[in-house]
């Protein structure tokens, strides 16, 4: 599949999507509008024309059906991925975002996010960089690399890892885990928190405050009015936030709530929030 190279959004269905310029409209209205996640087949064959055809304000945005085995074709994991390695998940659809996520960065560069991260600050005039979940680990929800130089080496070594350590029984092992052990070889150094740009060659991580406010423990707090104060001045602080949706996926937002998502929603994914009712 040949994708479009040009400033907007790129959605590869199924289980990815990256970004250059992001819109959390868009995001969140496939998300919601056409049951993303799920199993119906049609959700992913449809969904490229009909959120094309129904949401003209995306005019910057491409969205991409693949078939995966073309799709491997010509990469470092063709081979790897055709021995079948995915049936030893526990997890298949999860670490095939994993495997695709690293593997679309590999061949565009680009911006990926995952479908739960809402972006409150412009991210076009950064690449080469990624966010730390705590001080320890890297996470994989924000993840840019450029497509050749410093960004292609680390996504080599990426493609490297996943081939060399994949486990079908650890959730977490095939996207954080991946990007945490490519850094931590990269920068010739064990934890997050030492991972500057000078010893990653350029490469930024970026504390947890940037994309990752709220700790995965603490995820009600983006629903609960409780702490609301303390909570939205670590949201307003940050360049995004990511809403642990394995953990918060069957919380409801009504409109007229005044927890902390609700009114991040209302601020920067307008057009969704007010199609979205009564929930969003």
């Amino acid at each position: 599949m040949k994708i479009k190279k040009r400033l907007g959004i790129i959605i590869v269905f199924c289980l990815i999507i990256l970004v250059h310029l992001v819109s959390n409209d868009l995001v969140k209205f496939i998300k919601n509008k056409f049951n993303y996640f799920s199993n119906d087949d049609i959700s992913c064959y449809r969904i490229p024309a009909i959120a094309e055809s129904n949401f003209p304000i995306f005019d910057s945005a491409s969205v991409r059906r693949i078939l995966v085995e073309e799709y491997m074709k010509y990469t470092p994991i063709e081979k790897w991925f055709a021995s079948g390695i995915l049936q030893s998940s526990r997890w298949p659809n999860s670490h095939m975002s994993d495997i695709l996520r690293y593997l679309t960065l590999w061949k565009f560069g680009g911006i990926y996010l995952d479908l739960d991260v809402v972006v409150t600050t412009s991210l076009v005039n950064l690449t080469n960089f990624a966010g730390a979940e705590d001080w320890m680990d890297v996470a994989a929800g924000v993840i840019s690399f450029s497509e050749n130089g410093l960004g292609r080496r680390i996504a080599n070594g990426c493609l490297r890892d996943l081939m060399r350590n994949f486990r079908g029984d650890l959730w977490g092992n095939n996207g954080p885990g991946v990007i945490t052990r490519t850094l931590q070889k990269f920068c010739s150094v064990k934890y997050a928190k030492d991972m500057t740009s000078k010893r990653c060659n350029g490469f930024k991580v970026f504390p947890p405050s940037v994309f990752y406010p709220i700790f995965y423990k603490d995820w009600r707090r983006y629903f609960q009015t409780e702490d609301f104060n303390a909570t939205m001045k670590l949201i307003n602080s940050a360049r995004a936030i990511h809403l642990w949706n394995k953990l918060s996926f069957a919380e409801k937002v009504y409109h007229n709530s005044k927890v902390p998502y609700a009114i991040i929603a209302e601020k920067y994914c307008p057009h969704t929030f007010n199609e979205c009712t009564p929930v969003f």
